[in-house]
């Protein structure tokens, strides 16, 4: 029996190990080998030794993160990450067993059960969003590492404690309980700290992307203000100098239309928010270069809104910028903001060819959905934007409306968010 209960011991660490790794549960000849050695030494050579039997474990656990991983550090991540976990469900784990004890006396019997149940709970755990944990402990900064490698010092300083003398562990467990609360505490104040940190270096690596195409807008708006009047002077000349035939009034009106679309941003300008503005601006030129004619109308030039303005912008980002890839050349694309009652609300246009039910407008919303007309690998980098909009919006208890309307024998689809 000893010999199955090392062998569950050794599979449970192995399927944390795999399961942080998002890897299938079949078992390599490198790991069969390590699992078999375990079970030779635990049970030939340190049966009688509980210490030497807690060292061997965590020698089990290296070597079997060794083999699934490619550097020593994730390892030694892994590792920890592993015990730590492994530890923690078996303590979860041990509340059925001392249910299952009131009605088996087998201890042989309750020891198995034990182990079944681990690898049971193993296998939930693993199958929900907590098996990412590790890859978010080496792709984030040190602070997450920290707070695995304090949890994994403890509760091993705890556990060799209990080999030695597990009566010192009993009347000291007041002691030991604060102990666990500090640790959770400060942990707990780590990572967020860290998460508040992560979310301003964000914000501002935000702004310094967008903040040169919002000080470009200034320096475009100074400069047609500066050559404002000589445009006019050469209406004012082209129109005394030639009689106003039908040809000329045409040359005329696209002459002065050329001149006019600039000032279609220009209300971008006054408004409160610089990054928002930028994004909005940048979507500008990007459809003023496909021909596509943007035009906004600010009725509130103080913008407030109950979510930050990385989020605002990127929301509203993601209407344009769909907008703009169901907009053909010739089309226009008009912009209404507003803001009231500490709410800012994005309002956006634009032309479709046919009519839109209320149906396909929920569909738009969904995982993965497109209508765009792309290839299978492209289409990977489509259907994201409107189901994470969607999301996000009900996250933050904001409002959205999808809609579809006849307009002046035109069809329009309009995407209101208030925020």
């Amino acid at each position: 029996m000893d010999y199955v209960l090392t062998l569950f011991e050794g599979l449970s660490a192995l399927f944390i190990c795999k399961g942080y790794l998002n890897r299938k549960n079949s078992i390599t000849s490198q790991e069969i080998f390590v699992l078999i050695l375990d079970i030779l030494i635990a049970n030939l050579l340190f049966s009688n030794s509980t210490l030497a039997l807690f060292v061997l474990g965590q020698i089990l656990i290296f070597f079997l993160c060794l083999i699934n991983t490619s550097t020593i550090k994730d390892t030694f991540y892994l590792a920890a990450l592993t015990f730590v976990t492994l530890v923690s469900i078996q303590v979860v784990a041990s509340i059925p067993i001392a249910l299952l004890s009131q009605i088996i006396n087998k201890t042989s019997i309750i020891e198995l059960l034990g182990n079944v149940i681990t690898l049971i709970f193993i296998f939930i755990i693993m199958k929900t969003p907590a098996k990412r944990l590790f890859i978010n402990i080496i792709s984030t900064s040190f602070a997450y590492k920290i707070s695995l490698i304090s949890s994994y010092l403890y509760i091993a300083a705890i556990l060799v404690i209990c080999q030695y003398n597990v009566h010192y562990l009993y009347s000291n467990v007041v002691l030991f309980v604060v102990v666990i609360m500090i640790l959770i505490v400060s942990n707990i104040i780590l990572l967020y700290y860290e998460k508040v940190i992560s979310i301003k270096n964000q914000n501002i690596s935000f702004y310094k992307k967008h903040l040169p195409i919002y000080e470009n807008l200034i320096n475009d708006i100074r400069a047609n203000q500066h050559e404002f009047a000589n445009r006019i002077q050469a209406l004012q000349i082209l129109c005394d100098s030639v009689s106003l035939d039908a040809p000329f009034a045409n040359k005329l009106r696209e002459y002065a239309n050329t001149y006019s679309k600039p000032f279609h941003a220009y209300p971008l300008l006054a408004v409160n928010k610089p990054l928002f503005a930028a994004s909005l601006y940048s979507l500008y030129l990007k459809g003023e270069a496909s021909g596509i004619s943007i035009e906004f109308n600010v009725s509130s030039t103080e913008l407030k809104c109950s979510i930050s303005e990385v989020l605002l912008t990127d929301l509203s980002s993601i209407l344009l910028q769909n907008a703009i890839e169901a907009s053909k050349s010739g089309d226009n694309i008009y912009i209404s903001i507003s803001s009231a009652n500490n709410k800012t609300t994005v309002e956006i246009r634009n032309k479709v060819d046919t009519y839109i039910t209320d149906s396909e407008i929920s569909e738009f919303f969904t995982y993965k959905y497109s209508s765009k007309n792309t290839s299978h690998s492209e289409s990977n980098n489509h259907g994201f934007g409107l189901y994470y909009l969607k999301r996000k919006i009900e996250k933050c208890k904001g409002e959205l409306l999808a809609t579809c309307i006849l307009f002046n024998n035109n069809y329009w689809m309009i995407f209101r968010i208030t925020l």
